[in-house]
């Protein structure tokens, strides 16, 4: 995996190779696996929803990434294609349609705000319908905000999937510690576990930037 700015960066490239180790390994093998991936949210010209016409080559120009009922299944699709397997265990929704302050950001900017937002209802309905045919077992937010899990947790309570609803994959750190508050406590009282990315900081916590700090994370002196 690298950055989306990286010249390298080729969407589901991590998929196909894990696809290929499934093939390998067989179906038998494969039941002993928890296989997780994500749908990407509100993304214009999105070189992550281009990519769900696997195999064929990437759609040009690119559609926007978005959370609509079309584009969740197209996603599973794409996925379930390139991971060779014919259902996901826990499908994540990568950050929301909405504007919320993701990736580093910490304030919410009013202005922001975006019309037209995609409902997490209609997100949700497309993933229970994906659940009803086998093709995925559980539900998975991220980048998410106290807001976002409670009204997630309502639309799933409507759909009679609130036991889907498994996880929640936020920044979390030495550092970064903002999921322990409200956040923590919607999650506790719903059942939904954390599952924190960037751990160390983006590699902060590392001792890679510091130019005291010698390549085995040591003090120099």
């Amino acid at each position: 995996p690298v950055p989306l700015t990286a010249p390298e960066y080729r969407a589901g490239a991590t998929e196909e190779i894990l696809g290929d180790y499934i093939r390998r390994i067989g179906s038998t093998q494969r039941d002993e696996l928890v296989i997780a991936t994500k749908i990407c949210g509100y993304f214009p010209s999105s070189p992550v929803a281009a990519a769900r016409s696997y195999p064929n080559p990437p759609l040009d120009p690119a559609p926007d990434g978005r959370l609509d009922g079309a584009s969740v299944r197209s996603a599973c699709e794409a996925s379930l294609r390139r991971l060779n397997t014919d259902r996901i265990d826990l499908m994540q929704i990568h950050w929301p349609d909405r504007y919320v302050p993701a990736f580093g950001m910490t304030t919410f900017h009013h202005d922001q705000k975006r019309e037209g937002d995609v409902p997490i209802y209609e997100t949700a309905e497309a993933l229970k319908t994906l659940i009803d045919e086998g093709k995925i077992r559980y539900i998975g937010l991220s980048n998410e905000s106290t807001l976002g899990v409670c009204e997630w947790v309502k639309a799933c309570e409507e759909l009679g999937i609130a036991d889907k609803l498994a996880t929640i994959q936020n920044s979390y750190s030495l550092l970064d510690r903002r999921f322990d508050s409200e956040l923590a406590e919607a999650c506790d009282y719903y059942n939904i576990g954390l599952l924190p990315w960037s751990v160390l900081a983006g590699g902060l916590l590392s001792g890679k930037y510091n130019k005291n700090v010698k390549g085995n994370g040591l003090p120099s002196s």
